[in-house]
C-alpha cells in the first residue's frame, strides 16, 4: 500500500485517491503498479522472514510507557494448550501455557499485576462476564528470570500483584493461574509498572 494505491491479494488494485471505498479494481489499467507493489512486498517479506526465529520482546519499565500492559496475544505458546487468540476463548477460560519475551529497560522494583479480565472491567479473577465461564482459581504465580513468587487468590481479587527486583536486560516472564480442579493456565492480562529504582 502507498499513499495512492492499495493492492489486495497481489492482484486487485485500487486507487485510494479516486476510490476510497475500493469499488473499482484498476489492476488491468496499471500493470506496472501491480508489478512494483508485488516486488516491494516480496522484498519486505524476504527481509522480515530472516528474523522469524528471533523473539520480539515487550519492553517494560521504559520512561515512555510505564506502566506497560501486556496481553496473551504476545504469548509464546509452548504447545501444551490452545492459544486464546479470540475473546470468546478467553471468556471460556481456555488454558494456554507459555511465556512472554520481555526486555527490562531499567533496573528497579517492578509491580506485576496478573488478571484474567481486562483491568477496566474490574471483574474478579475467578468471576465471569457475559457468556464467560467462572473459574475457581486458587493461586497465582509469576516467574521473571530467576525471580519466582506465588500468592493465594481469594474470590474477590481482581488482580494478583507481585513485586520483583529486576536487573536490566532481556529475559522471559511466565504466569500461572492454578485452579482448584488441578488445571492451570496463563494470566491473559499483565500490567507491569516500574515503581522504584535500585539503590546505587
Amino acid at each position: 500500500m502507498t499513499q495512492r494505491w492499495r493492492l489486495l491479494r497481489g492482484e486487485e488494485l485500487f486507487d485510494m485517491a479516486q476510490d476510497p471505498g475500493q469499488q473499482h479494481d484498476v489492476a488491468a489499467a496499471h500493470p506496472d503498479v501491480v508489478r512494483k507493489l508485488n516486488a516491494d512486498h516480496d522484498a519486505w517479506w524476504s527481509s522480515v522472514s530472516e528474523r522469524f526465529d528471533v523473539p520480539a520482546r515487550v519492553v517494560i519499565g521504559a520512561k515512555q510507557a510505564n506502566p506497560t500492559d501486556i496481553n496473551c496475544h504476545d504469548l509464546r505458546i509452548d504447545g501444551s494448550g490452545r492459544f486464546p487468540w479470540k475473546q470468546h476463548l478467553m471468556r471460556k477460560g481456555v488454558a494456554a501455557t507459555g511465556y512472554w519475551s520481555i526486555d527490562v529497560a531499567r533496573p528497579g522494583t517492578y509491580r506485576f499485576t496478573l488478571r484474567r479480565w481486562p483491568k477496566h472491567l474490574r471483574t474478579p479473577i475467578s468471576g465471569a462476564i457475559q457468556d464467560g465461564r467462572a473459574l475457581n482459581i486458587t493461586q497465582a504465580r509469576i516467574r521473571v528470570g530467576e525471580e519466582d513468587q506465588s500468592i493465594p487468590v481469594t474470590p474477590e481479587m481482581v488482580g494478583a500483584a507481585f513485586q520483583l527486583e529486576l536487573d536490566a536486560g532481556p529475559t522471559q516472564m511466565q504466569t500461572w493461574f492454578d485452579q482448584e480442579n488441578g488445571e492451570t493456565g496463563n494470566a491473559y492480562f499483565v500490567e507491569v509498572e516500574r515503581v522504584t529504582q535500585h539503590a546505587s
